[in-house]
């Protein structure tokens, strides 16, 4: 896993990426940080992780204990959410930051796996590409449910979650 610190409005949020399963982790009690504007960002996350748990929602149930690069130099252990739990963990929080966060989460993710497969193209050499995606026509505009099929078969299912969930985010605010 490769550990990041990426700034959201002034406020860093501790991240992790598994290459493996192509997905973000970030940091629970700095989300909370960010989003609530707390001056003990830690105590707002147990103060919720517990009112979560009396309402057994699954979001602590799906929080992982992962090392992340704390503010003393030393990797310690913290609670961290995939993306998808971070933008159900956003409207527990009441804050007027939660739709921006929400679009900076998205993006977060879209342009990490954008990168890592532009780079794969970039060293996948043409002996190497699969002859079914050298052979797929381009499809007629009106045939909606072929075009479904062929952005369902060249995107990567992780980039496609990350797409509609964008697409949700900006269709609720719009």
């Amino acid at each position: 896993m490769k550990s990041l610190i990426q700034v959201f409005e002034d406020q860093k949020i501790r991240t992790l990426f598994d290459e493996e399963k192509q997905e973000w982790y970030f940091s629970v009690v700095d989300v909370c940080g960010a989003l609530s504007e707390s001056l003990n960002p830690s105590n707002y996350w147990k103060v919720l992780k517990n009112r979560l748990n009396k309402q057994e929602n699954q979001l602590v149930t799906n929080c992982n204990q992962l090392k992340m690069l704390a503010s003393d130099g030393k990797m310690r252990i913290t609670d961290a959410l995939r993306t998808k739990d971070v933008l159900r963990l956003v409207q527990e929080i009441p804050s007027k930051k939660a739709k921006q966060f929400r679009i900076w989460v998205a993006k977060v993710a879209v342009e990490k796996i954008a990168e890592k497969r532009q780079a794969k193209l970039a060293t996948t050499d043409e002996s190497e590409t699969p002859d079914e995606i050298k052979m797929i026509p381009a499809p007629p505009a009106r045939k909606k449910r072929k075009i479904k099929k062929l952005l369902l078969f060249l995107i990567p299912p992780a980039l496609l979650a990350v797409i509609l969930i964008l697409v949700l985010v900006l269709a609720t605010s719009a």
